[in-house]
């Protein structure tokens, strides 16, 4: 432990060497995810299928399943983007 008095007199004796500096690495932006969340072409109608499920589902269960089915029918096989999968999620 340090005194007071020799804390105040003391000169810098610290002879540890800096760290380098890193470089910026740059990335390069993932073409097939900055792709998917962006806007595909099937966001709007994924949607709409989405929201009408969801309507549907309390009155008759039969038609909402079919729903259902083209609604992930049309996200594995269409151009869905994942901010329209949250998107409707939150519907």
């Amino acid at each position: 432990m340090k005194r007071l008095k020799g804390f105040l007199t003391e000169e810098d004796n610290d002879k540890s060497k800096p760290r380098p500096k890193k470089e910026a690495s740059k990335k390069k932006p993932d073409t097939k995810n900055s792709r998917k969340q962006s806007k595909g072409k099937d966001d709007k109608q994924y949607v709409s299928l989405m929201d009408e499920y969801k309507r549907m589902r309390q009155h008759d269960r039969q038609e909402a399943n079919a729903l259902h089915h083209k609604a992930l029918h049309l996200r594995r096989n269409g151009d869905v983007s994942k901010d329209a999968v949250t998107a409707a999620a939150y519907i």
